[in-house]
């Protein structure tokens, strides 16, 4: 359940059915004014898992903005049409290539929800190098700002350096109230040998001001991440005997 009711998302105060791994690892609810970082490697589905996160606030009611300067936005829309989610990219979430972090503000004032893919591509100050460890910090406090002024929820994506940190400066880290991975979660065959890694681990590393720390499962489907199947839990039971 949500700590405090009257700052949670969905017009019963509380983010219901968002998405359900991604609520498990949050505690049950995001608060408004909060700034949560999904960090993961390439082609781990971090931009099909926000899809389904924006359009589940599209369902509790809220507005949702998706900047997202790295793809364009109909291939936005053709990700969200494979899964299915297609009547919510439109009025209740828009979808955008602002980069500017200014004109990503202006555009997203009337939303509820802002989804920011990724951190990495946001401009501030055109003299600083994009994603630069200065620039990602000033854009990572003037959404804090942002969300904390508006009363918003902010999701920023981050992508991974290559021993697995989430490629933000310390001082960001700090700042945010949590960070999630987005994992491959190796799967053993009987010979030993690693099979392709569809199942995927949503969690925390530490950083998590909603929940004590945890972990949800999640297996891609056609219709994008969900709750591991019967068949694909007794798989990884077996894999974790």
């Amino acid at each position: 359940m949500c700590r405090r009711p009257e700052k949670c998302a969905g017009a019963a105060g509380e983010s219901k059915n968002v998405h359900s791994p991604f609520d498990t690892v949050l505690g049950g609810g995001l608060l408004r004014g909060s700034v949560i970082v999904l960090a993961g490697e390439p082609g781990a589905g971090k931009t099909a898992l926000l899809l389904q996160v924006a359009a589940g606030f599209a369902e509790a009611g809220e507005r949702v903005h998706y900047a997202s300067p790295e793809q364009h936005p109909e291939e936005v829309v053709f990700m969200a049409r494979r899964l299915g989610l297609t009547p919510h990219v439109g009025l209740p979430v828009t979808v955008g290539l602002e980069r500017d972090v200014e004109e990503i503000a202006r555009v997203a004032k009337t939303a509820s929800v802002l989804v920011v893919d990724s951190i990495q591509t946001i401009r501030v100050d055109p003299r600083r190098s994009l994603g630069s460890p200065t620039e990602m910090r000033a854009a990572v406090q003037r959404f804090m700002n942002f969300a904390r002024e508006e009363e918003k929820i902010v999701i920023l994506l981050s992508h991974v350096l290559k021993d697995g940190d989430a490629r933000l400066p310390a001082a960001s880290q700090y700042a945010v109230d949590a960070i999630l991975y987005l994992l491959f979660y190796a799967v053993w065959d009987d010979f030993g040998e690693n099979k392709t890694p569809n199942p995927r681990e949503i969690r925390d590393e530490g950083k998590n001001r909603f929940a004590a720390s945890g972990s949800a499962l999640l297996e891609m489907t056609e219709r994008g991440f969900e709750e591991p199947s019967l068949a694909t839990r007794r798989v990884l039971s077996k894999n974790n005997a």
